[in-house]
This record gives structure tokens, sequence and C-alpha cells, in this order.
């Protein structure tokens, strides 16, 4: 198993060198953007960044346990500030599919059940504007403009990502200088401040990936009915996002494949195994009906 993903990362990175290669010897009007920077001046970018990138590594492996946590506590609490004065400074207008998906969301929380013929052409939207219209009830008790509300509750469900990142890193031993590393990253992140803002089901599947390795993870640390709680929980999570936005179908796929490693290393049985695929169809199942 070691030399199968030892020979995948391998390849993994002779693609990465062949991609990076291929599109620095591009000229600079390849992208149709004659304000690109020349390739020269991208290459001393990147390299004067990972010298940095490594010299503050190993500032933080220095850094004793203490020091570490408050910075790491301070960094987490910069995230926080950062993201409420961008939930509560901006408003998505909402533009192309978000604007009828927000639309129509509004007409279902104020009590209307005719829908829009848009959601005729693009049933796949449907479920999510269900869920945005159930998040409004609410909201609309308190304030008739809740996209400030809905833009924190946006960032409240993608930080759920930075945590199970965090768990993560605790758990492969990597926390220092992993855990500050991530963390920084996610405050820069621009997906994470943009999707924040986007009324759209980009937000809501950010942080599946980190959350179900996360769930999955902490099911194997644990033992009988508290293991197959958290399991069973993880596959109606990723099913929540399946629903929602159909591609992550190949998510899915990738739990029921883990599934299936975790047999071949002997940390599930084969009741084991076939219980957890049970468990994935089943859950999938009744997101659907």
């Amino acid at each position: 198993m070691k030399a199968v993903v030892k020979s995948v990362n391998w390849l993994a990175a002779a693609v990465l060198v062949v991609a990076v290669g291929m599109a620095w010897l591009q000229p600079i009007h390849f992208f149709g953007n004659p304000d690109w920077a020349s390739p020269a001046v991208q290459l001393a970018m990147v390299l004067g960044l990972l010298v940095m990138t490594m010299a503050g590594r190993q500032v933080l492996k220095q850094l004793s346990s203490r020091q570490y946590r408050w910075l790491l506590i301070g960094l987490v609490g910069l995230i926080a500030i950062v993201q409420i004065l961008i939930a509560t400074s901006f408003v998505d207008v909402a533009r192309a599919d978000p604007f009828f998906v927000r639309q129509q969301a509004l007409l279902l929380a104020r009590g209307s059940h005719h829908w829009q013929h848009y959601f005729m052409i693009y049933p796949n939207n449907v479920n999510f504007t269900l869920l945005v219209a159930n998040l409004l009830k609410p909201l609309l008790k308190l304030t008739q403009t809740p996209w400030v509300l809905l833009n924190v509750i946006r960032f409240i469900w993608i930080d759920t990502g930075l945590i199970s990142g965090l768990y993560l890193l605790n758990r492969w031993r990597y926390w220092q200088p992993g855990a500050v590393s991530f963390s920084l990253l996610w405050l820069v992140s621009v997906p994470v401040a943009a999707f924040g803002l986007f009324a759209y089901t980009d937000a809501l599947v950010l942080p599946l990936l980190p959350d179900s390795l996360a769930l999955l993870t902490l099911g194997l640390s644990l033992t009988g009915w508290r293991r197959w709680g958290v399991l069973i929980g993880d596959g109606l999570l990723v099913a929540v996002g399946v629903v929602m936005k159909t591609n992550l179908i190949v998510l899915w796929l990738t739990l029921v494949l883990m599934g299936i490693i975790l047999w071949w290393q002997r940390q599930f049985s084969g009741r084991q195994m076939l219980g957890w695929l049970v468990s994935l169809v089943m859950t999938l199942g009744v997101m659907f009906g």
C-alpha cells in the first residue's frame, strides 16, 4: 500500500512540475491579459515565497508550546474579526443563478407555493432553494433584510472546515507548525471570503472534504455504537452535499472506496465494510427521498 501511495505521489509531483514548466514558458499574453507579470518575475516571486515559507516554518518550530498556542488563538480570533467585518460590510447582488435562487427562496419563505419557470429548466437548484427558504423563515421574523445574517451563517458553516483541518493536523502530528500555517492560509484565502458572501451552493460544499475526513478519522478512533454513529453521520453529511450539488457524487464514491481500503488494511472486518456500504447507500437514499 505504501508503494502505491508513493508511486501516486511521484506521479502527481511529475504532472505538477510539467504543468508549472509549461505555464512558465508560455508567452505573457497566453492568458489573454496583458497585465500579467513576465515569466521571470513570476518565477522570482515564487522562489521568494518558498524561501519565506521555509523561514517561517523554522521560526514556528522554535516557539514554545505556550507561545505557539497563543499565536494560534490570536490568528483564529483575527479570522473571526475579519469574517465579521466582511459579512456585515458586503451583500451579494445575486446575479444569474443565485438571483433566481434568492428570489424563489424569499417567495417560499413568505408563504408562496408558485415556482418560477427557471426551476423547470434547472431543477438541480430546487433542493438548495428549499434549504435557503427554510433558513429565511425565522430570519424574516427578525428583519426584512436578512442577508447579513445569512452571510454570518455561511461563514460559520465554512469555518467548520477550519476546525476539521486543525483536528486532522493534531491527529496526524503536524500541529506545529501546521496549525498556524493552515490558519494563516484560511485567513488570506480568497474562496473562503468570497463564498461567505455568495448566495449559492459553493459555500455549502466548500468545507465538506475536511469535515468528512475529520469525521471518518474520529469514527475510526472510537468503538461500538459511537463509531457507527459518527460514521453514519459522515455519510449523511456527504449525502446532503450530493443532494445540494450533484457533482459531489465523486466525494460519496470516495467514501465508498475508502471503506474498501480500510477493509483491505484490516481496519474494517467484512461485516463492518458491508455495514459501511449499506449505511452510505441508505443515507444517500434518505436524502434524495
